[in-house]
């Protein structure tokens, strides 16, 4: 994912939820989430954005590269991939 320039939040928050983009840990209520690294870029850049609402268009052109040959529901398979993992570990809280 490409960095915007200049200094960047040390932990990314939201709720319960932290993203560490320097050890690339993701955490919900303090339990380690693992991500692969689409999943990883596309919640951070989410969370980049916090309160805006982000079109298919910029959220692909962010998290994948210009060569990839994205498919139209590409996005929303990858949300869908984010909130099980997301999700899935408070079921066993």
């Amino acid at each position: 994912m490409r960095r915007p320039k200049g200094s960047l939040k040390p932990i990314l928050t939201y709720a319960d939820l932290q993203l560490n983009p320097v050890t690339f840990e993701v955490k919900r209520s303090k339990i380690v989430i693992r991500l692969s690294k689409k999943e990883y870029s596309l919640l951070e850049y989410l969370l980049r954005h916090p309160n805006q609402v982000l079109t298919k268009e910029q959220i692909i052109s962010h998290v994948w590269n210009y060569e990839a040959d994205i498919l139209p529901n590409t996005v929303e398979v990858y949300i869908g991939y984010l909130r099980n993992k997301l999700t899935d570990h408070l079921k066993s809280i």
